[in-house]
């Protein structure tokens, strides 16, 4: 699992993410993409998020999350984000979809970033066995890392864990595509 995670992460994970649509919503002074929270547990919430454009560095060849955060981060410092082939810097176009996110604090590390998305795996799985939540996860080797602040940013730093959940329509949720 940990190489599919990795190969997911650097294939198709926004290192650092921009969104480039206004679709934006400040969170303690940082701007989040916008989303509707559609239920909240004390480890992780279910958010609705609204269709986005992002963008997003492709790090290649596969390298470890923290040089891949690096070396994506330092294409984006200092320049407006625009598609640029030499730079690898890609458009995405996202429907709108529920996440399961998990947030943390301190820096997003090959060190700790397994244990998150584990964290966040396992807490999904329990809601949904003790019947709390008909929510299920679509691809447990894929998600994303989202970090809200520059590495330069040492204290209150935002990091969350994000993966795809389908199953909650009734709570308003889109079908999984």
């Amino acid at each position: 699992m940990e190489k599919k995670i990795i190969m997911c992460l650097l294939h198709c994970l926004s290192i650092v993410m921009c969104c480039l649509c206004g679709n934006l919503v400040t969170v303690h002074a940082i701007e989040t993409p916008k989303y509707t929270v559609i239920r909240s547990e004390s480890d992780f919430q279910i958010r609705l998020y609204s269709e986005s454009t992002w963008m997003s560095a492709l790090v290649l060849p596969p390298t470890s999350f923290d040089n891949s955060t690096k070396t994506g981060f330092h294409r984006f410092q200092g320049k407006p984000p625009l598609p640029n082939q030499e730079l690898k810097l890609q458009v995405e176009k996202w429907k709108a979809q529920c996440i399961a996110v998990r947030t943390f604090s301190g820096f997003a590390a090959d060190d700790n970033i397994y244990k998150e998305i584990e964290a966040l795996i396992n807490s999904v799985n329990r809601r949904r066995e003790d019947g709390r939540s008909s929510g299920t996860i679509q691809d447990k080797g894929s998600y994303t890392i989202a970090q809200y602040n520059g590495p330069s940013h040492n204290t209150g730093r935002l990091n969350e864990v994000w993966i795809n959940v389908s199953g909650l329509i009734s709570e308003g949720c889109p079908p999984s595509q």
